[in-house]
């Protein structure tokens, strides 16, 4: 196999470098479905996607070239996507009884890629109607594919292209979601960035919502013993240059993140956050190993007061 094309991308808000490299050596590509497909996930797609048992295997295997040429995410090369991760978020339950309970309740899901959360939500109690997305790209389309459920999941006019570091205030995602939402999700996002992107990034979540009372939680990938870059330069063997590295958190940068966020925008904000194993959230622990063992999940939740 040949060694992954070294690659210069100009800086981009919304294509981290990386995800241009196509190569089956990257550490996060495996041809291995059953490692990460659970008994509860291949029962879904057998029953809720009405997919053949035994076509289940083959099918993920056709979406996921699909999206992989696309863009290369980690999520993807891992078959993480199958795993919706806010389905394991400790604060699920109370997210969906406040979504519930305020009139006319909405969510929104930035970084929404396939839409498996979005249907994580709504298997957990979320109306579907009350659901948004947002992502640089229309992967659901993909994501209609992948469950057969174009009809019976319809997100027509709620789902949006949109750049999580866009604050243009003629945007789609400006004009459709700024100020409108009680809830908003967001998973695998923030680690894509250096520190000063996340800050926007976080600034931007807090744009969405509709200020007192919402909430933002999710999770990213972080370390459980010091914050610092990840690296990204030396796990694809030097195959993409990059002036700035995504910055890895711990636990108390990210809650020092958040601070900074709060205090910059003027809201008072209560933040939760933990650090947990790739186990918690259903993946295969051996999956994440390429980014090092005190490499795990940052949960978080943030209330707006």
């Amino acid at each position: 196999m040949s060694a992954p094309q070294t690659t210069t991308v100009a800086e981009d808000n919304s294509a981290p470098p990386w995800t241009k490299l196509k190569s089956s050596d990257l550490p996060w590509y495996t041809d291995d479905v059953e490692g990460q497909l659970s008994p509860s996930i291949r029962a879904q797609f057998e029953t809720y996607s009405a997919i053949p048992a035994d076509d289940v295997i083959p099918h993920i295997r056709r979406v996921r070239a699909t999206l992989w040429n696309i863009r290369a995410y980690p999520c993807t090369g891992l078959f993480v996507f199958l795993t919706p991760f806010v389905a394991s978020h400790s604060a699920l339950p109370r997210i969906v009884s406040y979504v519930q309970t305020v009139p006319d309740g909405k969510v929104l899901d930035v970084g929404c890629y396939i839409g498996h959360d979005l249907r994580a939500l709504q298997f957990a109690g979320v109306p579907q109607g009350a659901l948004h997305g947002l992502d640089v790209l229309p992967f659901w389309e993909q994501g209609w594919e992948l469950f057969n459920d174009r009809e019976k999941f319809d997100l027509s006019g709620r789902v949006v292209v949109g750049d999580v570091l866009d604050f243009s205030a003629g945007s789609e995602a400006s004009r459709l979601l700024d100020g409108r939402m009680d809830v908003v999700w967001s998973s695998a996002v923030l680690h894509q960035f250096a520190w000063d992107k996340q800050v926007v990034a976080c600034k931007r979540l807090l744009r969405y919502t509709k200020g007192r009372g919402s909430f933002v939680f999710g999770c990213l990938a972080g370390s459980c013993k010091a914050a610092g870059d990840i690296e990204m330069e030396r796990m694809t063997g030097g195959g993409v240059k990059r002036a700035e590295e995504p910055f890895k958190h711990d636990k108390e940068s990210f809650e020092r993140l958040w601070g900074v966020v709060g205090e910059e925008v003027g809201m008072g904000l209560e933040v939760e956050v933990r650090w947990t194993e790739w186990g918690d959230w259903g993946c295969e622990v051996e999956r994440a190993r390429f980014m090092g063992e005190d490499m795990g999940v940052l949960e978080f939740t943030v209330r707006i007061v």
